[in-house]
């Protein structure tokens, strides 16, 4: 059992563990070079890597290049240079030009930091998408509007790995669902609102663990069935008028506490994982040999992977890392083969400590490289050269406690306050500041990563409010008709205030259109409030051993033994399942 450096929670190392990092430890010359068991345990590597990435918090900045405006990752404090996505992949600038030679009387990562703040960023990672501008990391979309990591999709809105879907707004990690909203973890819907773990279904409200059911309310545990409230078939009369109630905000909210109260009655799976062999984790599918893994499709020999809808094998703590064989320890490194330690970095291959750099093998910190290969610290070397001072690299690195650590947090552009990390890993400013203050005390403390990259960034920026014709408080909100049709063109041109955080927020006009389009009233809530509503549906990303509330069977779930729920081990699952 191993002791976490950061939090100081024991860790169990496999022999499964330490056969992966053996494989993925680069060779020069006939010698291994090889990467250590981790320092940190899974959950504060998993915070690490999460620290590099944002999805939401965007700003207008400028190109560095041509001074046009862009929407960016990067608030004026990063102190990033950026370009515009089509010039920063053009030709007319040249990442090599900002070279290094590497400085053995400096630590790697301080290296490394200086090469960062030196080389252009993409002003924000959008790909072969069509008026996507605000919808990072989508992917072959498009007309979405924060369309977050969206695959394949078409007039989604304000939604989370919403992939292969058309005409949504506030759904999360769904696959083909059209016409659908506030949806969680569901396949195939259509016209269908507030489901969660649903698949091939439509005219779906409120539902949960409903599978090939149409025209349900308040349903959970459901096969093949059709008009049914709170689980009883229903006239179509009665539907009719439960239908209608739904139309309001106030009935939706009335219904949806009948709902919990009901459902509360009511067993849960152990974990929602469809043709998987030899698998721990929870909302996996056609998986194999993989543990401690999530929200993914066709793994292979994997662990502690976390959202991967197109697969990946013989991977280990990895986030985002799509169709990737032998990685370790990476973010967003799409389609690599034997690398480590990688930050959006796609179709990579025996490369190292690298950040947005495509289409190139053997590169060790290098930053910003497209099709490129022999490079250390953006500097051309020969492949002798290359493989000559890596492993001395390496070696010094070992020296200061850097060789087989992720980049520590305060070399990311961002604050913690903006990434993922504080989604999954909340921390106030108070504990940040709590947390540098003692990293201040340590220096030279320990042998370890520069103590001093420890730190944790924070951020303060708030872009400008934009200009409206009237800001409408809480008191207004409460005024606002619930009939759709009743809201004027006008509310384009308004603030909203949030009911629940009081943040403005205002309307799009796809937006608009969609609540017209499904007769639903205008939110009251900020979208990033809409979207933490639906995380807390989610159960924590963490595995407990208890039993089965049925037959006693050994049972690992996302749900732990302190919660009040029914668990039901798979098999008594589908024995109550009607």
């Amino acid at each position: 059992m191993k002791t976490c450096h950061h939090c100081s929670a024991g860790f169990e190392v496999t022999e499964a563990d330490r056969a992966f990092y053996d494989k993925v430890s680069p060779v020069f010359n006939g010698v291994k070079y090889a990467i250590p068991e981790p320092s940190l345990c899974p959950e504060c590597r998993q915070q690490r890597r999460y620290s590099f990435r944002n999805e939401k918090k965007l700003y207008r900045g400028k190109c560095d290049l041509t001074g046009d405006s862009v929407v960016t990752f990067y608030s004026p404090r990063s102190e990033r240079k950026i370009l515009g996505i089509t010039k920063w992949w053009s030709d007319e600038w040249d990442a090599l030009s900002e070279d290094q030679n590497f400085d053995f009387g400096k630590s790697f990562f301080e290296q490394f930091a200086e090469l960062e703040k030196k080389v252009p960023k993409m002003s924000m990672m959008v790909t072969h998408c069509e008026n996507c501008e605000y919808s990072p990391y989508a992917v072959y979309s498009r007309n979405c509007y924060f369309g977050i990591s969206c695959v394949e999709s078409e007039d989604v809105h304000y939604s989370l790995q919403a992939n292969k879907s058309r005409d949504c707004l506030d759904c999360s990690f769904c696959t083909g669902l059209e016409l659908s909203y506030q949806c969680l973890h569901s396949v195939n819907l259509f016209d269908s609102r507030n489901c969660q773990d649903c698949e091939n279904g439509s005219g779906l409200e409120f539902c949960v663990d409903c599978r090939g059911c149409h025209d349900c309310l308040g349903c959970k545990n459901l096969v093949n069935k059709k008009k049914y409230i709170f689980n009883r078939p229903v006239s179509d009369e009665e539907f009719a008028r439960v239908k209608n109630i739904l139309k309001t905000t106030s009935g939706r909210g009335s219904f949806s506490q009948k709902v919990q109260e009901f459902f509360s009655t009511l067993p849960y799976r152990a974990h929602h994982n469809i043709n998987c062999e030899n698998c721990t984790g929870d909302h996996l599918q056609n998986c194999k040999n993989s543990k401690n893994c999530f929200d993914a499709t066709d793994l292979e020999d994997c662990a502690f992977a976390y959202p991967l809808p197109m697969g990946a094998k013989d991977c280990q703590d990895i986030h985002y890392s799509l169709k990737s064989e032998l990685v370790w320890n990476s973010m967003s490194a799409v389609n690599n083969y034997h690398t480590a330690f990688m930050l959006h970095s796609w179709d990579m291959k025996d490369s190292y400590y690298c950040d947005e750099c495509f289409f190139s093998n053997n590169l060790f910190g290098c930053v910003g490289l497209k099709r490129k290969q022999y490079c250390i610290l953006n500097r051309q070397y020969t492949k002798e050269q290359y493989e000559e001072l890596v492993p001395k690299i390496i070696e010094h690195m070992k020296q200061t406690g850097e060789w087989g650590e992720f980049f520590p947090p305060a070399l990311s552009p961002f604050g913690y306050n903006e990434t993922v990390a504080q989604e999954y890993f909340p921390m106030t400013r108070e504990v940040v500041e709590k947390w540098n203050a003692k990293i201040d005390k340590s220096v030279g403390a320990y042998n370890h990563t520069p103590v001093q990259y420890e730190k944790f960034n924070w951020s303060d920026y708030e872009s400008p409010t934009p200009t409206v014709e009237k800001v409408i408080t809480t008191e207004m909100m409460k005024n606002l008709p619930d009939d759709i049709s009743k809201i004027p063109n006008d509310v384009l041109n308004w603030a909203l205030t949030c009911e629940e955080s009081g943040k403005l927020f205002i309307i799009q006009k796809p937006e608009l259109e969609f609540y017209r389009k499904m007769n639903l009233s205008i939110p009251h809530r900020h979208p990033d409030i809409r979207h933490a509503d639906r995380m807390k549906l989610r159960n924590p990303r963490k595995l407990w051993k208890r039993n089965c509330g049925n037959c006693g069977t050994a049972i690992e779930t996302t749900y732990s033994p302190d919660r009040p729920e029914k668990v039901l081990c798979e098999k008594c699952y589908l024995d109550v399942v009607s």
